[in-house]
């Protein structure tokens, strides 16, 4: 009878302890990392989930002066 109150006890905890990525989604930009419990972000995604596409800052149209160095 002892050995079966120290089993159920180690049992319930093994069952509630899971990947420490159960939880977290971190969408199609990126994977959980398990180590540090964190989205680690495909290139050009940032956030805490990567949910934030930072190319999208650099899209658009620019304008400049080309300067022509003449020797």
């Amino acid at each position: 009878m002892n050995k079966s109150i120290l089993i159920t006890p180690i049992c319930m905890l093994w069952l509630a302890c899971g990947s420490p990525c159960d939880d977290l989604d971190c969408g199609p930009n990126g994977t959980c990392d398990e180590d540090s419990d964190e989205c680690m972000c495909d290139p050009f995604y940032e956030g805490v989930f990567c949910e934030l596409e930072t190319r999208a800052n650099y899209l658009g149209r620019w304008t400049g002066i080309w300067l022509k160095h003449i020797f």
